[in-house]
């Protein structure tokens, strides 16, 4: 069975205490997120990160602060060059001309708070490309994006584990009854330090102390790396 790893929205417009929508604490899963994405890099693991990537008049801002414009320093990616895996980067409207392989890195750009809005990946779900995979959940913010993940795998009978301490909610209490209804579908809490003892290790593990620090921001290239 493959494992997938999904990286729901982790961007300085979220992450960050500046951010236009800030996560509070979403700053401190910044370690764990290291030390998932080391282990996606050892072991090759496919990681499919959502980023929101919004026009300056969307729509979606009469309902949330305007945040995440494509182009924009809070748009970047809190680590934006992890996990150092191949690189495909899926626009917003594609829906084909990315053959979905293993071991890659997919960044899959969205304009909707459902990461499967984007076309190409509501493909992959709806064409079973995820039925003999394994879901491993994480990112911000809980009660939103990584919501509609989670709702989007479980409704597909994906088998799906979502990392408690590599998310954060906007409203916490919002965030914890969100956990309690994907257990109740199904879904595995898991947290990172269990989810590197299940799975083997090449080579050493990120130092457990290291923090990114969020000031000064920088500044964003105008579009993603490629590898």
């Amino acid at each position: 069975m493959q494992t997938v790893f999904f990286d729901i929205d982790t961007q300085y417009d979220f992450m960050d205490p500046k951010g236009k929508l800030y996560a509070p604490g979403a700053e401190e899963i910044v370690p764990n997120l290291m030390e998932i994405f080391a282990l996606a890099e050892r072991q090759r693991i496919t990681t499919i990160s959502s980023v929101d990537a919004h026009t300056p008049d969307d729509p979606e801002f009469k309902q949330f602060n305007a945040h995440c414009v494509a182009g924009s320093a809070g748009q970047k990616r809190v680590l934006a060059d992890r996990p150092h895996l191949p690189l495909r980067v899926i626009h917003p409207k594609a829906t084909a001309g990315v053959i979905f392989e293993p071991g890659l890195h997919y960044l899959v750009e969205k304009t909707s708070l459902d990461p499967f809005s984007n076309p190409w990946l509501d493909q992959l779900l709806k064409g079973g490309k995820l039925k003999n995979s394994q879901a491993v959940v994480f990112g911000v913010a809980t009660e939103h994006c990584v919501n509609n993940a989670m709702q989007r795998l479980l409704g597909a009978k994906v088998r799906t584990f979502i990392v408690t301490d590599a998310i954060r909610a906007i409203n916490q209490s919002v965030g914890e009854k969100m956990l309690s209804e994907w257990n109740g579908k199904g879904a595995t809490p898991i947290t990172t330090k269990e989810l590197l003892g299940q799975i083997t290790w090449l080579g050493h593990m990120p130092q457990p102390n290291q923090v990114i620090s969020f000031a000064p921001r920088p500044k964003y290239p105008g579009k993603a790396p490629r590898h």
